[in-house]
């Protein structure tokens, strides 16, 4: 056992002790369920790397690396399992996003029910400092997608447009504005090995688009 994990620490946003989880490389505080690496700051403002307009996702079971338009590579996610530590109906796996170098820009807390094909899902949205941004939902028996904004109001809808088919079925998706069918958020298109994320409004929050990816690769594709 290294040194690292045989050290005690008090984690830096509650002062409760904090556990050092190997697998991770990263201290976890059970009170205020935070990681040590991630941010503390009050007031965030949005990131550079939330400020591009195409993402290029590679997807991988547990991970995911994240490129620019010019597959330059700009980030990083993993699947970390909480169920330790929460209960079983609880959001127990957090997807942390990763800069280039190593800090957590953003995270994703959904369940591990959400493996199963035929219910309804959800992913909650935070951004670098742990502020809730929103949530990600899937009602299952339409096949339908809503993005809420941090208020639990409704304000992206997967396009009823998009192709129904068997096999097109996560192929392309498109999200519109859910006051205003005309307006496209953003898209979605699935790749080899990944996902291309387009960014079409200026004014949407970006970290839900990040979390649309995940929702999608983790009820179609694995």
């Amino acid at each position: 056992m290294s040194r690292r994990s045989k050290r005690k620490l008090n984690c830096k946003f509650c002062q409760t002790k904090a556990e050092f989880m190997k697998l991770y490389n990263d201290f976890f505080c059970p009170s205020c369920l935070r990681f040590q690496n991630e941010s503390s700051v009050t007031d965030p403002k949005l990131l550079p790397v939330f400020k591009l307009k195409k993402y290029k996702f590679t997807a991988q079971k547990y991970a995911y690396f994240i490129y620019s338009e010019i597959d330059s590579k700009i980030g990083s996610c993993e699947r970390r399992d909480l169920s330790k530590y929460l209960g079983k109906k609880d959001y127990n796996i957090r997807y942390v996003f990763l800069n280039e170098a190593d800090r957590i820009v953003a995270s994703v807390d959904g369940r591990t029910l959400n493996a199963l094909k035929d219910s309804d899902a959800s992913w909650k949205v935070y951004d670098y400092g742990r502020h809730y941004r929103g949530e990600i939902k899937l009602i299952s028996e339409t096949d339908s997608w809503q993005i809420l904004d941090s208020n639990h109001n409704i304000i992206g809808v997967r396009d009823p447009q998009d192709s129904k088919t068997a096999l097109e079925t996560a192929r392309q998706f498109t999200i519109i504005d859910a006051n205003d069918s005309e307006k496209i958020l953003f898209q979605i298109t699935r790749k080899a090995a990944g996902f291309i994320l387009q960014m079409v409004s200026s004014d949407f929050d970006p970290h839900l688009a990040w979390a649309t990816v995940i929702g999608i690769h983790r009820k179609y594709y694995l």
